[in-house]
Parts: structure tokens; C-alpha cells; sequence
């Protein structure tokens, strides 16, 4: 917990975007990427996509004050998820999620953070292909991705910092515009990720 309480008192912001990667079909697929510039990530508490991509999203700045609620972070336009941090690889990942999926299908290897939610919970994000903002029911939240491709990383969030949290029950905020939903095969396997959270206890 003191490493939380850490956490709580920092936060930035970065360029939000995710890799649109074309689907995948077979283990040596990879995504495509059109990035270029990188950023370096230095607030464990705000997650960060160090990746610009052409659909241009901004990151919003995450809620940086200590006495932040959740009835306060909503107020301000917050989503607030409940759930345990797991960090994990891409196979420990879809036995996560239980889909019947070669794990090469859908990730280049690498490392995942997610919030595994304490019960499926409606989520409000972006659809990845820019038709703009939809809303499902979820059971996990990607949180951070960092993987190496040939020539370039998919790389999101700050993974040292969920280590320390691995297996805590955390919440997090997170706003809509900083949420993606997939429309295309990428791990979590049909699931948002969210390039900037703040956690709130």
C-alpha cells in the first residue's frame, strides 16, 4: 500500500493512442505501426501510449489530487473501475480471459497489465477504427503493453509500476476518450485498454 500511496501523488500526460494493427492469422503476422516518435514515460499513476499513431488522440490530464474520491473523480466526468491488477504474458493473458485463441494470433509476445474487473462492468471507450464512442460490458481493462516488433514496440502504461501492484485490488479512473475498444486481434482479446488511469485507492 505504501507504494500506492506513492503512486496517488504523481501523474502526467503523454500522446494517447493505440497501434491499429491488422488482424491477425497466423503466428508470424505482425501489426502494422505508424509511429515514429516516442515519449518518455515518468508517472507511474497516469498510463501512457508512447506511441503516436494517425488517429491523433490526445491523452487528458488524470485527476492529481490526494484526496480525490470516486464520487469526485465521477463528478468530473470519471469512469471508475474497481478490480485486481494481474501482470502477465500473453499466454497467462488468454488463460486470463478463457478464449479459445493461440496466443501468437493475437500479441507478438510481451508483457500485460490489466485490471481484471471485480464484476463485468459497462465500459465507455472509442472504437479503435474512429467510428467514435461506444459503450459494452467488460471483464478486464488493458492497462499497459510493452512489446517489441521488428523495427519498433507497442508500448503503453508503465509496467514496473503494475508490478508493484500486481495481485493488489486497486480503483482506477479513467476517461472515455482515453479508452479503445479493438476492432481487430489484439490481446486483451476483445477487450478496452485505457492509455491513461489514475488510481484512486
Amino acid at each position: 500500500m505504501k507504494n500506492l500511496r506513492a503512486f496517488k501523488s504523481m501523474a502526467s500526460v503523454s500522446t494517447c493512442a493505440f497501434v491499429l494493427a491488422a488482424a491477425l492469422g497466423c503466428s508470424s503476422a505482425k501489426p502494422t505501426d505508424t509511429s515514429s516518435d516516442t515519449t518518455e514515460d515518468t508517472a507511474p499513476i497516469t498510463q501512457q501510449d508512447d506511441t503516436s499513431t494517425t488517429d491523433n488522440q490526445q491523452a487528458e490530464p488524470a485527476p492529481t489530487d490526494d484526496k480525490l474520491t470516486a464520487e469526485s473523480a465521477a463528478a468530473q466526468g470519471y469512469q471508475v473501475f474497481e478490480g485486481t491488477v494481474r501482470v502477465v504474458s500473453p499466454e497467462e493473458l488468454v488463460e486470463l480471459q478463457g478464449v479459445d485463441i493461440d496466443p501468437a494470433q493475437a500479441s507478438g509476445g510481451g508483457t500485460y497489465a490489466v485490471l481484471v474487473f471485480d464484476q463485468e462492468t459497462d465500459v465507455t471507450g472509442m472504437l479503435a477504427d474512429g467510428s467514435g464512442e461506444h459503450t459494452r460490458s467488460a471483464k478486464v481493462l488493458g492497462i499497459a503493453e510493452h512489446t517489441d516488433y521488428d523495427g519498433y514496440a507497442i508500448d503503453y502504461g508503465n509496467l514496473d509500476s503494475w508490478r508493484d501492484l500486481d495481485g493488489q485490488h486497486v480503483t482506477l479512473a479513467a476517461l472515455a476518450e482515453n479508452i479503445m475498444f479493438p476492432t481487430d486481434v489484439r490481446l486483451p482479446l476483445g477487450e478496452p485498454s485505457a492509455s491513461s488511469v489514475t488510481v484512486l485507492s
